[in-house]
C-alpha cells in the first residue's frame, strides 16, 4: 500500500520544480490533448490513477490546460498527457565541524537524516513520434506516503503546470461570436 499512494508529495516543506522542453518542439501545434494509456500499466500506476490523489493530479492538469485554451480531445489529440510518481529513500550526512590543530578540539558531531523523497513527473507526448516534448517534475520530502496531503499535492501540480511555456496559450484558436 505504501507504493500505492506514492510520492504524492505529501509534501513537507519545499517543493523543487523543474521542466524542460524539446528544442525541436513547436508548442503552437499542440492545442488538444488526451490522457496517455499505457499498453502495459503496472499495478501501482493503475491503483494510483484510481486513487483520490491520482484523480486530483488529473483534475489539476486538465484545469490548467483548459485555462490555456488547450482542450481535451480523446479521438484525435495533438498530444498525450502522462503522469507518474516515484518514491526514493534518501540519506543526508552532515558533518558539523573540523578538528582544530590550534585548540586541540575534536571534530564536530555528525548527523544522519533518513527521509523519503517523492517525485511527480508530468510528460507531454507527441502521438506521431512517441517522443516527450515537455516534461515537468515536482520533488519534495514525503512525510506520510500512505496518507498524502491533498492540498500540498495540488500546490505541487499547479507549480509544475506553471512551468509549461506561456506562449502555448496564444496558440489556442480564438473563439468568435
Amino acid at each position: 500500500m505504501r507504493t500505492l499512494l506514492i510520492p504524492l508529495l505529501a509534501l513537507a516543506g519545499c517543493v523543487t520544480v523543474r521542466s524542460s522542453t524539446s528544442p525541436s518542439a513547436n508548442l503552437a501545434h499542440y492545442r488538444t490533448f488526451a490522457w496517455y494509456v499505457s499498453p502495459t500499466p503496472t499495478v501501482q500506476q493503475t491503483a494510483f490513477e484510481r486513487s483520490p490523489a491520482g484523480g486530483l493530479v488529473r483534475e489539476r492538469i486538465a484545469r490548467d490546460l483548459h485555462a490555456r485554451g488547450i482542450r481535451e480531445s480523446p479521438d484525435r489529440p495533438d498530444f498525450f498527457v502522462a503522469y507518474h510518481t516515484r518514491l526514493q529513500q534518501r540519506i543526508d550526512v552532515n558533518d558539523w565541524g573540523y578538528p582544530t590543530v590550534f585548540w586541540g578540539a575534536p571534530p564536530g558531531p555528525v548527523s544522519i537524516d533518513e527521509y523519503t523523497q517523492g517525485t511527480l513527473v508530468v510528460d507531454f507526448i507527441d502521438p506521431k513520434t512517441g517522443q516527450i516534448f515537455w516534461r515537468g517534475t515536482a520533488t519534495a520530502v514525503v512525510n506520510h506516503p500512505e496518507n498524502p496531503n491533498m492540498q500540498k499535492l495540488a500546490t505541487a501540480v499547479d507549480k509544475v503546470m506553471k512551468k509549461y511555456p506561456a506562449e502555448v496559450a496564444s496558440a489556442a484558436p480564438r473563439q468568435t461570436m
